[in-house]
């Protein structure tokens, strides 16, 4: 029955951004695009859009002029907004913002509007249709340095909710967040550093109180930007001790809200395999309105609609298939596959290590090295082994799932979500398609490179000296098997490594 709750909620969602009518000069105009392509598959006028907002000139002061984006910031400068509701109405859902229903707004939609409308541009930035690529670039060039300034505003620490909300929704555009790092990881160790009870309120009525939202925030931009990743454990601490009966998470002293309870919700749905994400699945359900999407306080529904459908959706899946991989930025790929460096991983160790519903997770990594790499190096030159090294790192990101990681020299990682069933056996499966592409890229006539796979199952906890068995492992398995097919080989040897 709790079941039959969300899916109609998620429904009904999908049926009202399908009719949601938002025009390019509204605000959410951005959310409401991302909204519809990817939970309503609606078709959009990119072009339309671009050339809309090309056609309007940013003005007054490059810092807090309200319209200093080709986008409007504020719903009242657009009031032929036929869908958008009256903002008499709108109240703050918690004490420490705004009364003003305008200023409300400002406070709100500013990290919204802008982060939307850059992830928007930079993915139409990736459109096969090259004069709508550079249209987007040209666009998001311009916005690019006013956003700097915009969030280079809330490193200052004035207000914790707000400057972490900020952050928050920085983090859930990875290609802004890209372009935006040095701010986020700023704001994040602002908020992070000193957090032994968590992220504590500054107003009444939250003064020196752990705010469970703010805790969320930054616990999601430090897993993410892997940065004050020590903090994690306190942080996540005052996330799961913010959870009301009613399944929804308050701070403080207040009631379930929805703002608090999606980022909780999302925080503990990806990062901890124990917890019950039918909690706030159902408490949003149930607070969805009677034309089918959710509200703060109003011009932001498409985007709160379609965050709300992300959640439900991940309440359908497994956990090993919502857990996310903290992003990789450019600076810690290895520039030869693409792939992260081993750093990233024993980074990505201390944190899981760290939380307890990940370090006691069960899940497989598998140790590979590249039988017959030396002697395509030797025959062919180290220019085309490093296109191998790339093809097969190609190869191996298509497990489902995964993460693979570059060791270093000829030899990679594959780590498997928590929670995954078998990496052991997709890597059987995907090896044996290798040789085909191999030849397809490389030649017939070229000597085989193929990988020598060693598995072993453990727990977030011991991944690090799983690591370390399986390197002594592989070097074992080498001597068994000198002579490896096109396909590969897979240790047939069943390891096991806990702490």
């Amino acid at each position: 029955m709790a079941d039959d709750v969300i899916a109609g909620a998620l429904e009904r969602a999908r049926e009202a951004l399908q009719t949601q009518t938002l025009g390019s000069a509204s605000p959410f105009a951005a959310a409401e695009a991302r909204a519809r392509a990817r939970f309503a598959r609606c078709p959009d006028d990119h072009a339309a859009r671009l050339a809309y907002w090309r056609g309007r000139e940013p003005g007054g002061h490059p810092s807090h002029g309200d319209d200093r984006y080709r986008w409007e910031l504020l719903s009242r400068r657009c009031p032929s907004e036929g869908d958008l509701p009256p903002s008499a109405p709108w109240r703050a859902f918690r004490q420490d913002l705004p009364r003003d229903p305008d200023k409300l707004e400002q406070a709100l939609s500013l990290p919204l509007a802008v982060c939307e409308g850059l992830e928007y541009l930079l993915e139409r930035a990736e459109d096969p249709d090259p004069g709508l690529a550079a249209e987007a670039r040209a666009l998001f060039d311009e916005a690019h340095p006013v956003a700097r300034r915009d969030y280079a505003s809330f490193v200052q620490g004035r207000h914790p909710w707000m400057d972490t909300f900020a952050l928050w929704c920085l983090v859930r555009c990875p290609r802004a967040l890209e372009r935006l790092h040095p701010l986020a990881v700023a704001l994040a160790t602002t908020y992070a550093s000193g957090a032994e009870r968590g992220v504590l309120g500054m107003q009444f009525p939250f003064a020196q109180v752990p705010l469970t939202s703010a805790s969320a925030h930054v616990a999601s931009a430090a897993w993410t930007l892997g940065v004050e990743v020590s903090r994690l454990p306190a942080l996540v601490s005052v996330v799961r001790a913010g959870q009301r009966p009613d399944g929804g998470f308050g701070d403080g002293d207040s009631a379930s809200d929805a703002l608090t309870t999606l980022a909780c919700g999302e925080l503990l749905g990806r990062l901890d395999p124990g917890f019950d994400l039918g909690g706030p699945a159902r408490w949003l359900a149930r607070h969805q309105s009677p034309d089918g999407l959710l509200r703060v306080f109003g011009p932001d529904a498409p985007w709160l609609t379609a965050a709300a459908l992300g959640l439900w959706d991940d309440h359908r899946r497994p956990f090993s298939a919502r857990f996310v991989w903290p992003q990789t930025q450019p600076s810690a790929r290895d520039r030869k596959t693409g792939l992260p460096f081993y750093a990233w991983f024993d980074d990505l160790t201390a944190v899981m290590g760290a939380l307890p519903g990940l370090s006691s997770a069960g899940l497989e990594l598998a140790f590979l090295d590249l039988a017959g790499f030396r002697a395509f190096n030797n025959a062919y030159g180290q220019e085309l082994g490093d296109r191998v090294l790339q093809a097969f790192a190609e190869f191996l990101q298509g497990i489902p799932e995964a993460r693979a990681v570059r060791d270093g020299g000829d030899e990679l990682l594959v780590l498997g979500a928590p929670g995954r069933a078998s990496l052991r056996a997709s890597l059987d499966a995907h090896r044996l398609r290798w040789p085909e592409r191999f030849r397809a890229r490389f030649g017939a006539e070229a000597p085989p490179v193929a990988p020598r796979i060693v598995v072993a199952r453990t727990t977030g906890a011991a991944l690090r000296a799983c690591r370390e068995a399986l390197g002594r492992a592989v070097g074992a398995f080498k001597q068994r098997s000198a002579r490896v097919p096109p396909e590969g080989a897979l240790d047939p040897t069943d390891y096991a490594v806990t702490l």
